[in-house]
């Protein structure tokens, strides 16, 4: 019972640190996928978590409709559908609750369990999903792909809705009040700008100190250190630089290390990192700078994929890009003529139907107010 009302206590707490401005996604898949597919759904959503549906069972019998309809009562400002056909893959993205949606095609993807298969020494993303990741734009910044490209050095507005709609589907972050423990992945979108890839990368992320040598680095991410720390009579002095004595060497790192110089001692990170209380010997905490580095460990998805067209409704409306169909200026008026009309008739018809709604809901209220004062007058009359 204790346990049952704590969980509680955390669970609501919880949901009181919920931020308000923070995107909320939905994530389905349309038509018959293949498993592949299915589990990359499945990966997406822990992907944006945590402001996705990630236990989200959406059953064939609903529509598209069936969501966008109820996207503003429910707040919801994305919806992502995967989907397959004869000619491939395709991921839209749809900015709620007005538009525009986005079509990308898939050209190739790797799910998180091939990510860990291909690893020497796989992580686990775990209780990193509880943090909102870090967003990376890379790219975006020149030309579009098919017809119409925009000059060297300028932004389309096909790449700047692209960018505005991968930047909003993350939790803004403030970067001088957001905590170092609290960045714990960071999503990565590069674009080539001769082929107009999309390349979209996962990762973890590590600190490492370089003054400790990779045995003792192991020793401290071991839980068993933690009662080491607890004890008064133990010094970080001799958990971080006693041992094999030896240091990482700087010159060994690849490119998925970042040297941060003059951050946190190592001691602070463990302390912040079990929990415990901070030194308070001001002598000992003033040792000299220690070189850190972040080491970014691919958790998974992988995408690649090409911006196919931009519509300007949600999974309707008026094409404004489209990446191997161009248009004249008069047939995109010509065009944009024919969709008012349709619209202006489906208007017409909806409100048609509310009036027919009304005016039945009147009939049968009269009916029913006529068959209640006939049988007042029958009960009346048999009073007499």
């Amino acid at each position: 019972m204790v346990k049952s009302a704590r969980r509680r206590q955390r669970n609501a707490a919880k949901a009181q640190e919920v931020d308000d401005d923070a995107p909320r996604i939905v994530i389905i898949r349309r038509g018959s996928l293949r498993p592949e597919l299915k589990q990359l759904v499945r990966d997406l959503r822990v992907l944006v978590s945590p402001n996705c549906a990630s236990r989200l069972n959406e059953g064939s019998h609903q529509k598209m409709k069936d969501f966008t309809e109820v996207s503003e009562a429910l707040g919801l400002t994305h919806l992502l559908a995967v989907s397959e056909t004869e000619r491939g893959c395709y991921l839209k993205v749809a900015n709620l609750p007005k538009g525009p949606t986005l079509t990308f095609a898939i050209d190739a993807m790797a799910l998180v369990s091939d990510i860990a298969k291909s690893s020497s020494n796989p992580k686990s993303i775990g209780g990193a999903c509880h943090f909102s990741p870090l967003v990376v734009l890379n790219g975006f910044s020149g030309a579009p792909g098919g017809r119409g490209r925009a000059s060297v050095g300028e932004t389309s507005p096909a790449m700047k809705t692209v960018a505005t709609t991968l930047n909003g589907m993350f939790s803004p972050i403030d970067v001088s009040t957001v905590k170092m423990q609290n960045c714990k992945r960071v999503v990565l979108f590069d674009k080539d700008r001769k082929s107009d890839m999309i390349v979209m990368r996962h990762y973890l992320i590590n600190l490492v100190d370089c003054n400790t040598s990779n045995a003792v680095q192991e020793l401290i991410d071991k839980r068993s250190i933690k009662r080491l720390m607890q004890d008064k009579d133990a010094t970080f002095k001799d958990v971080l630089r006693t041992a094999t004595g030896g240091k990482v060497d700087v010159s060994d790192l690849n490119d998925d290390y970042v040297e941060l110089n003059n951050v946190d001692h190592g001691d602070a990170i463990l302390r912040q990192k079990y929990g415990l209380p901070g030194r308070t010997d001001v002598e000992e905490a003033e040792e000299e700078a220690h070189k850190l580095a972040v080491r970014l460990t691919e958790a998974g998805p992988r995408l690649n994929m090409r911006l196919i067209k931009i519509e300007d409704g949600v999974f309707s409306g008026g094409v404004s890009f489209h990446k191997f169909v161009s248009k004249t200026p008069e047939e995109i008026a010509r065009l944009e003529a024919i969709s008012a009309e349709k619209r202006r008739i489906e208007a017409e018809e909806a409100e048609r139907k509310r009036r027919k709604t009304e005016g039945e809901d009147k009939d049968d209220a009269k009916e029913e107010e006529s068959d209640e004062e006939e049988s007042d007058k029958g009960e009346e009359e048999d009073d007499e």
